[in-house]
Formats: C-alpha cells, structure tokens, sequence
C-alpha cells in the first residue's frame, strides 16, 4: 500500500514539476523534463544505503516518466489538476503494465502518452443527460 502511494505521489509531482517549469517557468519542454528527473535520480542514487531497493530503481522511473507528461502545453492539459491526473494515470498504468513492457524501448513515453491523451478525451467528451 506504501508502494502503490509513493508511485502515485511520484507520478503527480513527476507531471506538475514540469508542467509548471515549462509553462510558467522560463525552461523549455525537455529541460523542465530532464533537470527534475536528474535532481530526483541522483537523490535516490546518493540515498542508495537508506532507501529500499525496489523504491530506487522505480520511483526514478515514475518520476520520469511522469514527466513526459508534464510535457504537454495549457492547450492540452489547460489546469494543473489535469496534470495530475495524467501523473496518476500514468503511475497506474505503470505499475499495472511495467513488467510487459521489459526490454521495450520508448514504454515511459508511451505510456505518458496515453495518460494524456486519456485525460485530453475525458475533457472533451460530451456530456449526455441520460
């Protein structure tokens, strides 16, 4: 259970820090990317003899990979909570799939992909009185 929330809180500040970064910041897409990622890598990496071993090899992963999502423009995902919404799709979708997808490349920014093309359809589905 610990696990399943630390992917989640991960996930979301994976995809916000970015966002933010890009968006109201002064860096561009991959930096407001790479810079987070890199600073969240090295902690768990300096961090190696105090933090379980599952957490530092996966929550590094999440947070980047989360952060392809936070990639998106306010065009696309026009509110941080839609961010955050695709960082805890995308944590989901990776500890549900992650094992398939050993050996893949590109499988992190896939499935930021579909966590925002998810949360982008949502928004625009119509809304039907039924």
């Amino acid at each position: 259970m610990i696990y399943f929330v630390a992917a989640i809180v991960f996930g979301i500040l994976g995809a916000i820090i970015p966002f933010v970064s890009h968006n109201y910041g002064r860096f561009n897409p991959v930096q407001a990317s790479v810079w987070p990622s890199l600073i969240i890598a090295l902690a768990f990496y300096f961090s190696a003899d105090f933090i379980p071993e599952i957490y530092q090899h996966s929550m590094p992963a999440i947070f980047f990979g989360a952060s392809f999502a936070g990639m998106a423009t306010k065009l696309i995902l026009p509110r941080i909570w839609h961010v955050a919404i695709a960082g805890i799709i995308f944590s989901i979708i990776y500890l549900n799939t992650s094992v398939y997808f050993d050996g893949y490349g590109g499988a992190l920014g896939t499935t930021a992909c579909i966590a925002v093309v998810m949360v982008f359809g949502m928004r625009h589905l119509p809304m039907k009185k039924v």
